[in-house]
């Protein structure tokens, strides 16, 4: 264990929280359910991660440490993140469960390859673009409707965006890197654009995203596939899509039924349809008569039943 940084001893000052030192790996993705402070040192003694959870750190403060590669500040009431932009050297980086709206100073921090952003208020998402090396995004419980911008982060691997206001999903389509995709508790009606990562080794999930080879989509209100097929899972979605796509065989039959009082000249009107000549002197037809007629409709034969 290595001597506490003197930016650990003042944060524990002001933060009146004992810190403990803990090691990278084991730093992002660490929750808890009361206040805690983690941090972690390199070989040569230089603050590189730093965890703190329930507490509300001054992030001018953190603006200063350039030589950490992860941090993570959960439930922190964290609203503007401007300090952060200068963290240039983050790899990773956890801010769930804030109050931040405004992403734009993320902007800069192009060497990321995880970011959190859950149990936020962000509605634009739109300053990510410029995060190509992003590997794991995170942005549930957010307001998010228009996902556009994430068509550029063609590395990830795993992204989350349930509990958000999604329709459009067209825009994931290009990230045929997945392979865990969150859709869940969104607005989706149309599962099409997805279909060909499915058929590219992702599964169909109606629940349970667990950072496996699956696109989960439990609580949509579906209608491409119907709910009833969403919810038989994986088998029964791709069997409804490929039924969609069989070619289908043109009838090209019509049915002619023609009523009338006798001698009104109803067999008279049949052959004048099938371009008969006329008989003046036709006579009267007791009962049913029924007869079959090909006939061509811009080049199609169409049968009728007369």
């Amino acid at each position: 264990m290595g001597q506490k940084p003197d930016i650990i001893k003042k944060l524990e000052k002001d933060l009146r929280l004992e810190m403990q030192q803990t090691s990278l790996k084991d730093l992002w993705g660490h929750f808890s359910d009361v206040k805690i402070g983690l941090y972690c040192l390199d070989e040569t003694g230089t603050l590189v991660g730093l965890l703190l959870d329930g507490v509300t750190p001054p992030l001018e403060a953190l603006a200063n440490i350039t030589t950490l590669r992860c941090l993570c500040l959960f439930n922190a009431g964290a609203q503007d993140v401007t300090p952060l932009a200068s963290l240039v050297g983050l790899t990773q980086l956890a801010l769930n469960q804030n109050q931040i709206q405004d992403i734009s100073p993320l902007a800069s921090l192009t060497a990321l390859t995880m970011l959190g952003l859950g149990e936020n208020q962000i509605h634009d998402i739109s300053p990510l673009t410029s995060l190509t090396a992003l590997t794991r995004l995170y942005l549930h419980e957010n307001q998010l409707q228009d996902i556009s911008p994430l068509t550029s982060l063609t590395a990830l691997t795993q992204l989350v965006l349930a509990d958000n206001k999604i329709q459009d999903i067209a825009p994931l389509a290009s990230l045929t890197a997945l392979i865990g995709l969150d859709l869940s508790f969104n607005q989706i009606q149309d599962l099409g654009p997805l279909e060909g990562l499915a058929r590219a080794g992702l599964s169909w999930d109606w629940s349970g995203f667990h950072d496996e080879v699956d696109i989960t989509i439990e609580g949509n209100p579906l209608q491409r596939p119907p709910l009833e097929i969403a919810r038989q899972g994986h088998d029964a979605i791709t069997a409804w899509f490929d039924a969609q796509r069989e070619t289908q065989r043109p009838l090209n039959e019509v049915k002619l039924l023609l009523v009338g009082a006798g001698g009104a000249g109803k067999t008279s009107l049949l052959k004048a349809l099938q371009q008969q000549e006329h008989d003046p002197h036709e006579s009267q037809t007791h009962g049913i008569r029924i007869e079959h007629w090909l006939c061509d409709c811009d080049g199609r034969q169409v049968h009728v039943r007369l």
